[in-house]
């Protein structure tokens, strides 16, 4: 799957001005996969991306982690990526932490980032309370 723009058709991930489509913004929600190809899909949306960054790292109890850096750089649409994150398996599963100013952090356990799963919402935007 490749970023396209809005000219491109209806499955285009982002528009002419770069921002998340509503197709764009669905296929983080519904997302089943790896946390890799979230990650990637993710990337082809994010603005600037060099404001995301992804290393290995050990956590607290010396276990590799793959750590997910999203810096939204105060720009709306890397924030509209950020809260369809939110509600979603992912983010259940692997936040970290979130910080002033845009930086929000996950940690994937190394044995976990190659690994199928639904990561997507967890409730339907209507079910949540």
């Amino acid at each position: 799957m490749s970023a396209g723009s809005a000219s491109a058709g209806d499955s285009a991930l982002v528009d002419d001005g770069g921002y998340p489509t509503e197709w764009g913004i669905a296929a983080v929600r519904g997302f089943h996969g790896s946390p890799a190809a979230l990650v990637d899909l993710l990337e082809q949306m994010w603005w600037t991306p060099t404001l995301m960054t992804v290393d290995e790292w050990l956590d607290g109890q010396l276990r590799t982690v793959v750590r997910v850096s999203l810096v939204t750089g105060g720009w709306s649409g890397n924030e509209q990526l950020i809260e369809s994150l939110v509600g979603s398996m992912f983010h259940l599963r692997f936040w970290e932490s979130s910080h002033r100013g845009g930086l929000h952090v996950y940690e994937v356990p190394k044995r976990e980032w190659e690994v199928a799963g639904p990561l997507g919402a967890i409730a339907a935007e209507g079910d949540r309370g």
